[in-house]
């Protein structure tokens, strides 16, 4: 989970609705949301750990789309 956080905080290092109003950046904020819904969608066989992941990766949308 560590290295996912990690990779998506380099990834996307902006805010996602501070990049401005041009298609390229409008594009890439629709990149990154589908990118972090399909993380949270990630299913394990352990629902402890399905449970897990799906809490830490909303948080963090949340509070990526709060900044």
């Amino acid at each position: 989970m560590k290295i996912m956080r990690d990779w998506i905080s380099r990834f996307f290092r902006q805010g996602l609705l501070k990049r401005g109003l041009s298609s390229m950046y409008q594009v890439e904020a629709t990149v990154e949301i589908e990118i972090l819904n399909n993380i949270i969608s990630i299913h394990f066989k352990d629902e402890e750990c399905t449970k897990e992941w799906k809490q830490t990766f909303t948080i963090d949308f949340e509070g990526k789309y709060k900044q």
